[in-house]
């Protein structure tokens, strides 16, 4: 039965949305004119509380979330869980704008911050019980040691988002036929003569099969995207068409039949998806 999340518990009030947005460097950031509030429940109630379906955090549970930006789901977590947070980001600016906005929030003694890249974590072999890397490899490589320096950082999940390479069409990057599977010079050309070449970032997209390959000591346990139902992803998005964030999105209507149709494909939707979001478990 499709149900709808409930709003979170934790209440963004307007001077804390309005210092927050004074803070440097994410004041230059476009995240500036984005619902602040709805951004912060979107990671809640899309990230946070479905990995309890695998995983309720304690006290003692430990999170990463790599490629924290400006620490929107360590934020998340530290309110919604018990949790230890570790936020890591390369960009140092970036985290200490999060450290921040951490806290305006008041959690910022509850995540613990660190700088490195992808490649070189400076997270110890299985620091933690959940790793979570949201849009980020995508902006690395297609190595799998990329892959393997995320997976060896956790003792149980390991939640990926990135787009999936295997489709025609990337929204992420130019959104031009076939663009992200030519080399990069003819991307380049490609681009520029559809007027698009401020969009073309030589970004590399992993494929299901690749992702898959690159976690042979993982399973991968979420059924739609990074949610165990087709429903619950389905009553999230109906939450976030009445509390929109403010960035664009594809056409509603055909995402939302798109969606229906890899639904009916059961744990082999992630195929024909957009996104490759999954929760893996380690299995050895």
């Amino acid at each position: 039965m499709l149900t709808t999340p409930d709003a979170t518990a934790f209440v963004l009030d307007p001077a804390m949305e309005r210092e927050i947005k004074s803070v440097p460097h994410f004041r230059a950031s476009h995240y500036r004119t984005w619902n602040l509030r709805h951004l912060l429940d979107s990671y809640t109630l899309g990230y946070v509380r479905p990995l309890r379906a695998w995983h309720t955090p304690t006290a003692s549970t430990t999170i990463a979330d790599i490629g924290t930006g400006y620490g929107w789901l360590a934020f998340a977590f530290a309110l919604e869980t018990p949790a230890r947070i570790i936020a890591l980001d390369i960009d140092a600016r970036r985290v200490e704008a999060a450290r921040a906005i951490a806290s305006i929030l008041g959690v910022e003694d509850r995540i613990d911050w660190r700088v490195g890249p992808l490649g070189q974590l400076p997270v110890a072999d299985r620091e933690t019980d959940i790793a979570c890397c949201l849009e980020v490899i995508e902006h690395v490589d297609t190595d799998k040691r990329t892959i393997h320096d995320l997976s060896r950082t956790t003792t149980d999940l390991l939640l990926i988002s990135t787009p999936n390479g295997a489709l025609p069409i990337v929204f992420h990057d130019t959104a031009l036929p076939f663009c992200h599977l030519m080399p990069l010079r003819m991307r380049d050309l490609y681009a520029k003569a559809c007027r698009r070449a401020d969009r073309q970032h030589n970004n590399q997209f992993w494929t299901p099969g690749k992702l898959a390959s690159a976690l042979p000591d993982f399973d991968r346990v979420s059924r739609f995207l990074h949610h165990e139902s087709f429903s619950s992803w389905q009553g999230y998005m109906d939450y976030l068409n009445t509390h929109p964030i403010g960035h664009y999105d594809r056409p509603e209507t055909l995402r939302a039949l798109w969606y229906q149709l890899a639904a009916s494909l059961g744990r082999h939707a992630h195929h024909i998806l957009p996104n490759l979001a999954s929760v893996w478990r380690r299995s050895s």
